[in-house]
This record gives structure tokens, C-alpha cells and sequence, in this order.
């Protein structure tokens, strides 16, 4: 494993799971969650590693009014690195930078895989309160105005590429409504919920998101599907792209 980081310190930096030089398979990149239980990412990829030459951003995520200039400047860390197309794996609050990159820049995300995703980055109690308001009544959307925060809901219908929504067994009931939500508006996606994310010790991912991740990324990406019930992306990729 070679570590890359850009030699300009306005970009970010990259780990590449992968011997220096390789540039046969196409890109991997992985966005972690803010939490830090998933440090040593290339490891737990277990044989997707022979598959793909996986990336994983190291720099700190941002702070929730500067997630769209983040994801600019990861468009343009990626291109620094030799990557043009890459499919790109958000986990948790990583999830809503991916959401970004694949809005702000759709010629760098090549497919969009989002675990436990939510619209926004890490919202706390009060934006999930008037999240809750919204469902009910239109009160909401003058309180959101006052505030820089990003949120993806307006621009989901602008990401087109092939995307998986995966959600855990740990994913509370906000964590569900919104995966449900993102779902609804972006028309090329499948939504699955897994039992495990790791393996019983943690070292690799489970078999059961192994599978799905290797058949996920087998979708072409220039044909349109339009999936709307809850199934594993195995069934239609056999029923749609045979």
C-alpha cells in the first residue's frame, strides 16, 4: 500500500490502497464517516482490492457551510492523482460529501454507493427537528434560509449515475426516512438494508456488503434503470443489463 498526497497544499490528501504504478483498474474512492471506526478502510475491502484500485480520503471532512467548495476541491484532488472516473463510496457523514462531489462534478463519479446517507453533514438535533417539521407543515423552510448549511434535497435530481443506497441495522429511524427520501429522487438508484457491515471481527467487510458492492459495481453506467422497489441490486442487474 503506497500512501499519495497531493504536493499542493490547497488539495486534499489520498491514500491508494493499490502498488504504486497501477493504473489497470479503474478507481475506488471512499469517503469515511466522522466517527473514525473505519480507519484502516483498505483492509476491510477484502477482494474488491483485486478488483478495483481503491482510494481513501484522509483529510478531515469539512464543516457543514463548506461541503460544495469541499467536494470542488476534491474534484480537482482526484484529477491532480491520475483519476478521471472514479465510483465513489460515502459512509455516514462521508455519504453527503459523495452526494456533493456526484452533483457538482457528474464527470468524475462514475457510480454512487452511500451507507446510512442523510442530505446533510452530521445534523444534530435541531436540524433534525425541523426536519420533522417539514413533514408535517411548510414552517421549516423560512428557518433554513437563516442558515448556510448545506443540504443536498434540491439538487438530487441532477445525479444520474448508477446508485446504491445501503442502509445498516445500526441506521436510527431518521437515518431510514431520509435514505427513503434520497431514494425517491434520484431515479437510477437500488436501496438495500444489510445485516452486517463488518465481518465478526471486523477486519473486512461481510460477505453480504462484499456481494453486493461486486455486483453493484459490475452496472454498466450509460444505461438508464429505473428501480423503485426495495430489492438487492443482484436481481436487477439480471433482469436489466442480461
Amino acid at each position: 500500500m503506497t500512501a499519495e498526497t497531493s504536493p499542493d497544499s490547497d488539495l486534499l490528501s489520498l491514500t491508494c490502497c493499490a502498488p504504486e504504478g497501477d493504473h489497470s483498474r479503474s478507481a475506488l474512492l471512499v469517503i469515511k464517516d466522522l466517527t473514525g471506526k473505519n480507519k484502516s478502510v483498505c483492509s476491510v475491502f477484502g477482494r474488491l482490492n483485486s478488483d478495483f484500485k481503491t482510494y481513501v480520503l484522509e483529510s478531515p471532512l469539512p464543516s457543514v457551510d463548506e461541503v460544495a467548495e469541499y467536494s470542488d476541491t476534491l474534484s480537482q484532488t482526484l484529477l491532480n492523482s491520475g483519476v478521471r472516473r472514479a465510483t465513489v463510496f460515502g459512509i455516514g457523514a462521508g455519504a453527503t460529501v459523495a452526494q456533493s462531489l456526484a452533483i457538482i462534478a457528474p464527470k468524475v463519479v462514475r457510480r454512487l454507493v452511500l451507507l446510512d446517507a442523510t442530505p446533510r453533514l452530521a445534523p444534530g438535533f435541531l436540524c433534525k427537528t425541523v426536519d420533522r417539521i417539514e413533514r408535517f407543515l411548510p414552517l421549516g423552510l423560512p428557518l433554513r434560509r437563516l442558515r448556510a448549511h448545506y443540504d443536498s434535497r434540491p439538487m438530487l435530481h441532477r445525479i444520474h449515475c448508477p446508485t446504491l443506497l445501503l442502509l445498516s441495522k445500526q441506521a436510527g429511524q431518521y437515518e431510514q426516512q431520509q435514505a427513503q427520501y434520497i431514494r425517491s429522487k434520484i431515479p437510477n438508484s437500488w436501496f438495500k438494508r444489510i445485516s452486517n457491515i463488518y465481518n465478526e471481527d471486523r477486519t473486512e467487510f461481510s460477505e453480504e456488503l462484499q456481494e453486493l458492492l461486486t455486483t453493484f459495481l459490475q452496472v454498466p453506467v450509460k444505461r438508464p434503470q429505473k428501480i423503485k422497489t426495495e430489492t438487492s441490486a443482484s436481481s436487477h442487474k439480471v433482469r436489466n443489463h442480461a
